[in-house]
């Protein structure tokens, strides 16, 4: 060989991608999650929560499998579609009970925001629908004093709410 003479490289076959298993739906595209290390077995996608809402507005929606071994998921969606059929009813009734959680603590509210203001300014930016009945809810809100707000409804119908106060910037869990 001479010293500019070339070493023919082996080519490495490419590895397979797993092919992306994902459906459509009146409300969207949907594509599976598979994460093993934080239980995640479920579909993810975007649906138009807001009625008329441009694309920034669209709110990622993700719906737990049937079981973590399956990648059926029609009992959460099912109960995806009858939270999006009646929208504008749980969309009220979460935006309500933030404002209401959080005008209990006057310190926790911008000055001049009042409830209208707070439920006006509160958009859903991520849903997520479990196999174990619970539904998470997590919201922008204008004139309170805190980020990363999720509301969860149990199973039992019990309600939660966390939230990272701007104030001392931790998170907080409560019952509502």
């Amino acid at each position: 060989m001479g010293l500019f003479s070339r070493k023919k490289k082996e080519e490495k076959p490419e590895k397979a991608q797993p092919e992306k298993i994902m459906f459509d739906s009146p409300l969207g595209t949907f594509t599976y999650i598979n994460n093993p290390g934080a239980n995640e077995f479920g579909y993810e996608g975007y649906i138009q929560w807001y009625a008329g809402s441009i694309e920034d507005d669209i709110t990622t929606a993700y719906i737990d499998t049937d079981s973590p071994e399956s990648t059926q998921a029609g009992l959460c969606y099912a109960r995806l579609e009858g939270l999006f059929a009646d929208r504008d009813r749980v969309e009220a009734e979460m935006t309500e009970r933030i404002a209401d959680y959080f005008l209990r603590s006057p310190d926790m509210i911008a000055s001049g925001y009042n409830k209208q203001m707070i439920t006006d300014d509160s958009q859903l930016f991520w849903l997520g629908v479990f196999r174990n009945g619970d539904t998470r809810f997590s919201y922008d809100t204008a004139g309170v004093y805190a980020n990363d707000i999720t509301v969860t409804i149990h199973a039992d119908g019990s309600r939660e709410i966390e939230y990272r106060s701007n104030i001392d910037y931790e998170m907080h869990t409560d019952t509502m």
